[in-house]
C-alpha cells in the first residue's frame, strides 16, 4: 500500500546475533503505543497523540487507520502476518512513523483462509454480522 510508505518502520534482523531459534533486531527508538496510553489522562479524554504523529497522520483515528492498512496488506496482500499486535509492540518513533517490534510470531495462511477472512471482513463492513 503506497500510503504506508514512510509511515511505518519495522527493525533490521542483525544477522549476526540470530541463530535458529532467536531473532535479535535493531533497536527502535520512541514510546511505546502502551505507554503512551498510560501516561495520558484516564478516560473518557482522549489519549495525547504526540506531535510527531499528529503531523504524519493528523489524528488517532489517522494512526488507527495506518495500522488497520499495515496488517491488512500483510495478511490480504502477503499471506503472512505479524500475529501478535497489541500496544507493546507499537513504539511511535521521533520522525512520525510508527514502529512494529516483536516479529518473532508471526503466521502465514493458505488463500482459502484468506479469502474467508475477506468475506468477513466485507459483510462486517455491510452490517452483515451473525
Amino acid at each position: 500500500d503506497a500510503r504506508l510508505c514512510g509511515t511505518m518502520a519495522t527493525a533490521a534482523p542483525l544477522p549476526n546475533l540470530c541463530g535458529e531459534r532467536v531473532l535479535v533486531c535493531e533497536w527502535l527508538d520512541g514510546a511505546k503505543l502502551l505507554d503512551v496510553f498510560r501516561d495520558s489522562p484516564p478516560p473518557p479524554a482522549p489519549a495525547i497523540l504526540p506531535d510527531a504523529q499528529r503531523r504524519l497522520f493528523g489524528s488517532w483515528t489517522g494512526l488507527y487507520a495506518a495500522l488497520h492498512r499495515a496488517w491488512s496488506a500483510q495478511l490480504f496482500r502477503d499471506g503472512e502476518f505479524h500475529a501478535d499486535p497489541h500496544p507493546g509492540n507499537v513504539v511511535l518513533l521521533e520522525d512520525g512513523r510508527v514502529g512494529i517490534l516483536d516479529w518473532g510470531q508471526t503466521k502465514r495462511l493458505p488463500e482459502d483462509k484468506i479469502v474467508a477472512a475477506a468475506r468477513c471482513v466485507v459483510a462486517m463492513a455491510a452490517g452483515d454480522v451473525i
